[in-house]
């Protein structure tokens, strides 16, 4: 009787996601895309793709059950968090290992995981959670700055700094628009880092980190990022340790993890955690441009059951780093120029334009206004930065007034 080739189920099936699909097969999984669109980009780098969203928890279990017939479904993975429960009923619905549904739903629920972590004694924003009725009277003992944050949204989306009573009022209005519990918290200064990590067989192993820089206040709009993250060894171990006590305490100790944390005088303050990698536009680039491993390919040989290369977390010879592109107004797009200049510019590694004529732009509050990414590398962090912000002045999304805007 021949044996069932191994297969994994990749949520997502864009452009972004090829080298994650690519990596998998390099692996000899036979590797199954999912995606809201019948014939993405990276559909035709897989074995199979199923057109169906990565948040049909159902649909996804019943055709993980069915490929289970002809072939030994080892695991379900995805980037984004929209994905994240279905992972984990795949995993519990074919008796596999991973993290509890519950597990992730603590994670995905900041108010639940901070409530955690404080309990836990970890270093988390000083700050608390409320409904949106609730009096404002409890934050009379609260400094400004402070963030106002909707208990369960991504993308940035209603994250905002406010400085006094008026712009408080107002920001909370609008984060208990799209949550029904509101985090407020007093703003910490530091340096913020993105870090990765990943449990294989119960034990935690460093996955890579990254710094990751903002556009100013009020809003906190990602604007670019870089490797190798500028921390030292110390501190990154300091910072390995918060992400996996983190994550064990709220039951997660299986794949891949990612945590925002900010660099303090002090030492690491933990934002969230997910239990996933950082986005595509990072994990899925940074790492192998700077001669790190993939941190997908270590969770995606372990999967296989063959060896992988070891990921390094030391300082390497190149500088890799994204920078996210934005029009000057909302609107909509008219005209983009400037991508053949971009695409020859010494350094410059990839461009990808998210955003086409014709399309919609909001303001730029949150992540939903970002219009593509550049990525290079240097051999330096200063003359990285600099690349990448030639690049992103080269581009232009001229805009016209539009009936959403």
């Amino acid at each position: 009787m021949s044996r069932k080739q191994k297969a994994l189920i990749h949520l997502g099936a864009g452009e972004l996601h090829v080298p994650g699909i690519l990596c998998a097969k390099g692996l000899g999984l036979f590797v199954v895309t999912t995606d809201v669109r019948p014939n993405p980009p990276g559909a035709i780098h897989s074995d199979l793709h199923w057109t169906v969203s990565a948040a049909d928890a159902g649909a996804l279990t019943e055709l993980a059950l069915e490929l289970s017939q002809s072939h030994e479904v080892v695991g379900a993975f995805s980037t984004i968090d929209l994905g994240l429960n279905s992972v984990a009923r795949i995993c519990q619905e074919l008796a596999l290992p991973g993290n509890s549904p519950d597990a992730v739903d603590a994670c995905l629920d900041k108010s639940r995981a901070l409530e955690v972590w404080r309990r836990n004694g970890l270093p988390v924003p000083t700050g608390r959670s409320i409904t949106r009725s609730a009096p404002l009277t409890k934050f009379s003992d609260f400094s400004y700055p402070l963030i106002i944050k909707p208990g369960d949204s991504c993308g940035s989306q209603g994250v905002v700094t406010v400085t006094d009573l008026e712009s408080f009022h107002a920001a909370l209005e609008q984060a208990g628009k799209l949550s029904e519990m509101v985090i407020v918290e007093e703003l910490v200064e530091g340096e913020h880092i993105d870090v990765n990590g990943l449990f294989i067989e119960g034990c935690f192993h460093p996955a890579g980190m990254m710094d990751r820089f903002f556009m100013d206040p009020p809003h906190h709009v990602p604007l670019w990022g870089c490797q190798p993250c500028h921390l030292g060894s110390s501190q990154q171990s300091e910072t390995y340790q918060l992400l996996e006590h983190a994550a064990r305490s709220l039951g997660i100790d299986h794949g891949p993890v990612k945590g925002d944390v900010i660099w303090t005088h002090r030492g690491p303050v933990l934002l969230e955690i997910a239990p996933r990698f950082h986005g595509d536009v990072s994990t899925q680039f940074l790492s192998t441009m700077t001669g790190e491993a993939h941190p997908a390919q270590s969770w995606f040989a372990s999967l296989a059951g063959v060896d992988a290369p070891r990921m390094r977390t030391h300082a390497r010879r190149l500088h890799a780093g994204w920078r996210a592109l934005f029009p000057s107004k909302a609107g909509r797009i008219a005209n983009i120029t400037g991508v053949e200049e971009v695409l020859h510019l010494p350094c410059v590694t990839k461009l990808h334009l998210i955003k086409e004529v014709g399309q919609d732009v909001p303001e730029i509050t949150d992540t939903r206004a970002i219009c593509g990414f550049v990525w290079a590398t240097a051999e330096d962090r200063c003359t990285l930065e600099s690349v990448l912000r030639h690049a992103s002045d080269c581009i232009e999304f001229q805009t016209h007034p539009s009936c959403q805007s």
